[in-house]
């Protein structure tokens, strides 16, 4: 993880991103992240751009537990 900048949260990934191969490692680092199922993580917006949102779809994540699991 990069850090966060405002309220946004900067991600590094080390998958090159073809085949959306980098778009696949996002969802499994945040899956395991937050402890979540990879069904339970998509990126709604931004699917082949540097931005994106990501929604996680999961009764047990809050926003308070996503920011205490991205940032210590």
């Amino acid at each position: 993880m990069a850090g966060v900048q405002e309220d946004i949260l900067k991600i590094r990934l080390h998958a090159a991103p073809v085949d959306g191969k980098a778009n696949q490692a996002l969802i499994r680092y945040t899956a395991e992240i937050l402890d979540v199922p990879k069904t339970s993580v998509q990126i709604t917006h931004g699917q082949s751009s540097r931005r994106k949102i990501v929604e996680v779809r999961a009764s047990s994540v809050t926003v308070e537990l996503a920011r205490r699991a991205f940032v210590p």
